[in-house]
């Protein structure tokens, strides 16, 4: 491991929590017109680990990065983990110590979920790699239930949760919402080196959820115009995750803790951007989560002062519609999936035939489809690299540039030399920058 030069004085731990606007800070900070701009003021955002620090500092410092659900995803062996883990330190002080910069930013919202000694065991890297530092922690914390079904959705698009078992495990965690994720931070850290923000005001900023971190890490208000503001992990459609819960109970993402052979850790993506009306959960189930948050919130006013004790309770709309452009982008997701996943997406269109009339020529012209592709025996799965970049040209459609930038430079990291994708992602950034 190098020893680094004490160049580094401040550094800059964001740790969420999650669906509080991480996605769009790290992609914003990652994106490379606004890195240099970073570096210029000496600070680093080092893009030698990826756009999200979470896989890089769950892997490195919790107990055993084999159970990691990222590491199961991707296969990798024992051994393979150890060096990767190596590697990412390694990468880092170098980085740290070539950049010339005296201020570190690290976002990994995967830091709130770790327990306190694995946080320890963070701290004392981060002192004796960088001795002459001080670490300030940033966290955003959202209104409970607002956060749940934020929180639901991800689980089934992300984790291979159905409903039933998102919205348990999130039940679960509202007890400790507040309390597991931050009172860690203080007790290690120190009160005075922790800072919680409300979500509901950063968003509200004029340059939004990315320009209020900015701000909070000592960016000058002045330069934030010059920043190119990415919107990233946008929320789906009930539709979709209906459809992507159903696959989940059918096709397992994960057995017996390893990866379903019949599965990907891509292969629902692209059912996430069906369009239609905005996911949400019943009333009744956020009444039963507001319950069990109360002590919670009672705590995070008595520590940090922010009031969520009477959350604003509205009963979203949980019908299923199925409108032209929903069912165009059923055909669009359906045409770029697995055979087991085409087969499973008409068990789920069959099962909602009785109460929309409409879907009956969709089940046809779906069905047909499949048994061709399974009848010429065309391999059912698909590489990596073309399905990340065919979401990716799907999200272009429907003209959510951000996303597919995201998503086309995922493509490029698993096909470094795919000339299409290499010029997607130059043209994406020319429209971002835009």
């Amino acid at each position: 491991m190098l020893k680094v030069p004490s160049a580094i004085k401040n550094i800059y731990l964001h740790v969420g929590i999650h669906k509080t606007g991480t996605s769009s800070i790290q992609d914003s900070l990652y994106h490379e017109q606004n890195n240099q701009l970073l570096k210029k003021h000496g600070y680093l955002y080092p893009r030698c680990w990826p756009p999200n620090h979470s896989d890089p500092i769950h892997s490195v410092f919790c107990d055993d990065p084999t159970k990691y659900f990222v590491n199961i995803l991707r296969k990798y062996t024992p051994e393979q983990i150890k060096q990767i883990n190596e590697t990412y330190l390694a990468d880092l002080e170098k980085t740290a110590e070539e950049s010339g910069c005296d201020k570190l930013i690290l976002s990994a919202e995967a830091a709130s979920v770790l327990p306190p000694h694995n946080i320890q065991r963070l701290k004392d890297y981060l002192e004796t790699t960088f001795p002459n530092s001080k670490v300030k922690v940033i966290a955003y914390v959202r209104e409970p239930i607002s956060w749940a079904v934020s929180s639901i959705q991800q689980t089934i698009r992300g984790a291979g949760d159905t409903y039933s078992s998102g919205f348990k495990r999130i039940k679960e965690s509202m007890g400790g919402l507040y309390r597991y994720r931050l009172k860690k931070f203080t007790e290690i850290f120190g009160e005075k080196s922790v800072k919680v923000y409300r979500f509901e005001d950063a968003i509200k900023y004029h340059y939004g959820i990315v320009g209020h971190f900015l701000r909070a890490i000592g960016v000058k208000e002045s330069d934030l115009k010059n920043y190119s503001i990415i919107r990233s992990n946008e929320g789906s459609s009930l539709v979709a995750i209906d459809i992507i819960s159903f696959i989940n109970e059918k096709i397992p993402l994960f057995l017996d803790g390893k990866l379903n052979p019949k599965r990907s850790d891509v292969d629902c993506l692209i059912f996430s951007g069906i369009r239609g009306t905005k996911f949400d959960i019943p009333v009744h189930d956020k009444f039963d989560l507001m319950e069990i948050n109360y002590e919670d919130a009672v705590w995070l006013k008595k520590n940090f002062g922010i009031d969520y004790l009477k959350p604003e309770i509205k009963p979203g709309n949980v019908q299923l519609e199925f409108s032209p452009e929903t069912i165009k982008d059923i055909q669009i997701a359906f045409s770029r999936s697995s055979i087991e996943i085409k087969f499973a997406v008409i068990e789920y269109l069959k099962s909602r035939e009785s109460d929309f009339k409409q879907l009956s020529n969709l089940i046809k012209l779906l069905e047909a489809e499949a048994n061709l592709i399974h009848s010429l025996r065309i391999p059912p799965r698909i590489e990596s690299a073309d399905l990340y970049r065919d979401i990716a040209l799907f999200m272009e459609r429907r003209g959510d540039i951000s996303c597919a930038k995201v998503l086309m430079e995922y493509a490029r990291t698993l096909r470094p030399d795919g000339e299409f994708i290499r010029k997607k992602c130059e043209e994406y950034n020319q429209q971002l920058m835009m």
